[in-house]
């Protein structure tokens, strides 16, 4: 789809994020591999951020039946990131603490195990039928983008994805590491709402998105 008013923002970037998803699966069965994994998760995050917007404009049975498919394909790889993340703790920390060995071995196992169950949850992984919906609610789209209030409401979207993330950014605790997180997490959904409404956004600066970009990753590192 091209992009030939600026009314219709959400169905291109729905597109755009459909076409990655499908690209990364690909990958994902030709060429298994942690990385490719990971972009596939980073994929699939996007087009559930998109979905997400297309909720709140057209909310029916259609979008949450995407919505839960797409969330179930991330929870499924939950214990996989999860077991990485602490692996690559470990493995930095071995130099100064060599009892964390065995919980390196372990960790090492643990990964292999998950990776092969990525693998065949992946390589089994059909999308026939989230293709249909995704293509009636993008068809739908390019319909109703033709209102009056059509850009107002696309707007307001972000701007409840910013009061969210406001509200959770006050709520951090220093000393409860999982507030941050939750702030994160809110920031990450304002940030990929950002990027779907920022060409309707008059004098954005493009550079703003690489530095909340950035600022999402220092929250990751703490």
């Amino acid at each position: 789809m091209d992009m030939d008013t600026t009314d219709n923002v959400l169905s291109v970037a729905l597109g755009e994020r459909w076409k990655k998803y499908r690209a990364q699966i690909k990958t994902c069965k030709d060429e298994f591999s942690e990385e490719a994994v990971h972009d596939l998760r980073v994929a699939t995050r996007r087009l559930l951020a998109a979905m997400d917007v297309v909720r709140v404009l057209e909310p029916n049975s259609r979008v949450q039946k995407v919505r839960r498919a797409l969330k179930d394909q991330l929870d499924s790889l939950d214990d996989l990131r999860d077991t990485q993340v602490m692996l690559v703790e470990v493995s930095e920390s071995m130099a100064d603490f060599p009892d964390l060995k065995p919980l390196e071995e372990h960790l090492l196992k643990r990964e292999k195990k998950l990776l092969r169950k990525a693998r065949k949850e992946i390589e089994s992984l059909a999308i026939s039928g989230l293709r249909k919906r995704i293509e009636k609610s993008a068809g739908s789209l390019e319909e109703n983008a033709q209102g009056e209030d059509w850009t107002a409401r696309l707007l307001s979207v972000g701007d409840q994805a910013y009061a969210r993330a406001r509200q959770a950014f006050g709520e951090i605790d220093a000393a409860a590491p999982a507030s941050i997180h939750q702030f994160r997490i809110a920031f990450r959904k304002f940030r990929y709402t950002v990027e779907i409404v920022h060409p309707i956004l008059e004098n954005y600066p493009e550079e703003y998105l690489q530095q909340m970009h950035d600022y999402q990753s220092r929250m990751g590192d703490i």
